[in-house]
């Protein structure tokens, strides 16, 4: 999902894979680690830094049915879960 939004990150569809995303991380359990594995190893290391930047700049939290503060909380315990990676 994350390549497919760095391929149309400029369009509406793109707009669509970060809501999508996001909808994944705040919803799912994530393994960090697998995740970094799998991106290092295949030669994507960028993708960890797009991740960080794609969650620290969503805003959009409407699309989530939250408050403002718990989409907040959440927002920032997955930023201080890309600083142990």
């Amino acid at each position: 999902k994350q390549v497919a939004e760095a391929g149309r990150s400029r369009s509406e569809k793109g707009a669509k894979d970060r809501i999508d995303i996001m909808s994944l991380l705040l919803k799912c359990e994530i393994d960090w680690n697998r995740y970094r594995d799998i991106a290092v190893g295949s030669g994507r290391g960028d993708l960890i830094t797009a991740l960080r930047i794609l969650v620290k700049d969503f805003s959009d939290y409407k699309y989530f049915g939250m408050l403002p503060s718990d989409f907040k909380r959440k927002k920032l315990g997955l930023v201080e879960k890309f600083r142990k990676l």
